[in-house]
């Protein structure tokens, strides 16, 4: 027989446990204190709906998902559950499930609005987010058009969101590293750009060429030497130039600039920026060769 529970002392956490639970304010209170910290932030419309059908009596929590813990005791799912029951001053039965892997978090509510960061096993910025699913999608076989423009819609085509998750967590510090790469490129480029594309070409050139080589890159851009000023000039004159460029036109740009710096360690004052299409080419048959 299911055990009824109406306290927080009533609950086992570290075994796994199926309770029914009488949950009024006071315990909603208790349990909401130990939310996951990977959890969305609480949607306060979700709450106020909630609370709505509680005070009108159609809630029917135990035809709910359960809420659920992990081994130590974290709020894995049901944070706005316990929050309407707080908001409404009802007294509620629900399913409480105990004992879970912290890693259940991943495959939970997947039908709902989370993003992926949100679903990692640690948080990770959005620009890294972005930034890792350009890298994945190269590393799977992308084009590096596609790979650096269309990342997100690269790791739908070329695998399951659950294949893409499993590697980011694996994967993580290559995230955070590549994507505040590209955010440090888009400040030194006057902020004109896209943070994740850059993110992209620093993997791209660190593949290529080496690891760290991608940060000296970076400095020199940093300089403030007449070639970079002058790829900042040509970045700065696109976007400006009366019609938003493509991330297309700015990958090729920082791309040509990056065959440069490899062959020559220095960029030219007067250099020509202007074979977009060819360089993307150029970075995808260097990369291929090097992946292959």
């Amino acid at each position: 027989m299911m055990e009824t529970v109406r306290s927080i002392n009533d609950v086992d956490f570290a075994n796994e446990h199926v309770y029914k639970a009488i949950i009024d304010s006071y315990f909603a209170k208790q349990l909401v204190k130990r939310n996951y910290e990977h959890n969305r932030a609480i949607s306060k419309h979700r709450v106020d709906e909630m609370a709505h059908d509680m005070k009108a009596g159609k809630w029917r929590g135990v035809a709910s998902d359960p809420i659920k813990f992990d081994r130590d005791g974290n709020l894995l799912n049901g944070q706005h559950r316990l929050s309407a029951i707080i908001s409404s001053g009802e007294t509620v039965e629900q399913y409480i499930v105990t004992g879970l892997d912290a890693g259940d978090y991943r495959y939970m509510d997947t039908g709902q609005s989370r993003t992926v960061g949100q679903l990692l096993e640690r948080k990770i910025p959005n620009t890294c987010t972005a930034v890792g699913k350009c890298i994945y999608s190269m590393t799977k076989g992308a084009p590096v058009r596609q790979g650096l423009m269309k990342g997100d819609l690269a790791v739908r085509r070329l695998s399951t969101q659950q294949l893409y998750l499993d590697w980011q967590n694996a994967n993580y510090d290559t995230a955070i590293k590549y994507g505040h790469a590209g955010q440090r490129m888009y400040n030194a480029l006057s902020r004109f750009g896209y943070p994740t594309c850059y993110g992209g070409i620093a993997w791209i050139a660190d593949t290529i060429y080496g690891e760290g080589f991608s940060e000296r890159f970076e400095e020199y851009i940093k300089s403030g030497s007449p070639g970079a000023l002058r790829l900042c000039q040509t970045i700065m004159r696109q976007y400006m130039g009366g019609t938003k460029p493509t991330k297309e036109k700015f990958a090729g740009t920082v791309l040509q600039a990056v065959f440069v710096f490899a062959e020559t360690g220095e960029l030219k004052p007067t250099a020509s920026y202007n074979k977009y299409d060819a360089a993307i080419v150029r970075a995808d048959e260097k990369l291929r060769e090097v992946l292959s």
